[in-house]
């Protein structure tokens, strides 16, 4: 019997229900227009991503030069002789060219380096401080203290962007922190 055209057998109506479940799912429209959502928010959210990636090749850059300062410290107590971390073009000889953003090496003697670092991506630049001089190398002695006269700072920035300054203490201690807002 039929009231108001609905069905008064309750089997019909329950199979009728199973029936639009089995054929339930998403129209070319509707997933068309959550494509079109989420490219949306995928470009609105671009920017700041960006930002996170700079920050992550500045602390990058900072650590790696902070791992290889703290290397040549350990290597020179270690071997009882003075190690010496400096700014390299060619991965095999000191230079006074360009900031530490070049890369670096770590050697003892004048023979082959102990550890050869690549310069950082992304653009970084890593300028040493001038007083002490950090601006081109700075050398561990055995006790572990190193051979600079007072506190000397490498500032590595990209632009707009908060630095973060690696500073070796004449003790050879080695301390990363964040510096200010790059120029």
């Amino acid at each position: 019997m039929k009231i108001l055209g609905r069905t008064n057998n309750h089997c019909e109506s329950e199979a009728m229900f199973s029936e639009k479940r089995l054929n339930a799912g998403f129209t070319l429209v509707e997933l068309m227009i959550t494509v079109v959502l989420l490219a949306i928010l995928t470009i609105l959210a671009m920017p700041a991503f960006q930002g996170v990636m700079e920050r992550l090749r500045i602390q990058s850059a900072a650590n790696s030069l902070s791992a290889a300062f703290a290397t040549a410290r350990s290597e020179s107590v270690k071997l009882g002789t003075n190690v010496t971390v400096c700014k390299s073009l060619d991965k095999e000889n000191c230079t006074t060219d360009g900031d530490w953003s070049i890369g670096w090496i770590i050697h003892a003697t004048a023979a082959s380096p102990i550890k050869v670092f690549d310069s950082p991506a992304g653009g970084v630049s890593m300028a040493g401080s001038s007083v002490p001089d950090l601006q081109n190398s700075v050398q561990f002695m055995p006790t572990g203290a190193s051979n600079l006269g007072a506190t000397g700072n490498v500032t590595v920035c990209l632009p707009g962007r908060t630095s973060r300054v690696v500073s070796v203490a004449s003790s050879g201690r080695i301390r990363v922190a964040e510096g200010g807002v790059c120029p």
